[in-house]
């Protein structure tokens, strides 16, 4: 079953695992404190895989977000929509890690000095 949507958008749907709770993370360039709603879903049509879903709040509406979890506790059935372009993979229980070295990074060209005559 094809869970994307043709607007990029990919729905989900699960058992919340645990109860829903909000954390706080700084965002932007001003880094400014924004809550977010973090949810751990057991997906229906993934294996029972665990997926993590966080929905970003303003940063004035923590209490919209608090609210929204104090109503989702562990058992909860939810439906969670995301952007494609947006979603991240978490491997659990690697078994192994390989380095091989840092990225090249590119070379900054120091700005030059006026001449002064």
């Amino acid at each position: 079953m094809n869970n994307t949507h043709p607007d990029g958008l990919m729905e989900l749907s699960g058992e919340l695992v645990h109860d829903a709770e909000v954390r706080t993370v700084v965002m932007g360039d001003d880094q400014t404190p924004m809550p977010v709603l973090c949810l751990l879903i057991k997906a229906d049509r993934c294996n029972n895989s665990l997926v993590r879903s966080e929905q970003v709040y303003p940063a004035a509406l923590r209490h919209e977000a608090e609210q929204a979890a104090r109503g989702m506790k562990r058992g909860t059935r939810v439906t969670v929509t995301s952007p494609v372009a947006h979603l991240r993979m978490t491997m659990g229980m690697t078994t192994n890690i390989q380095v091989h070295g840092r990225a090249k990074q590119p070379k900054a060209t120091p700005p030059k000095e006026a001449a002064h005559a």
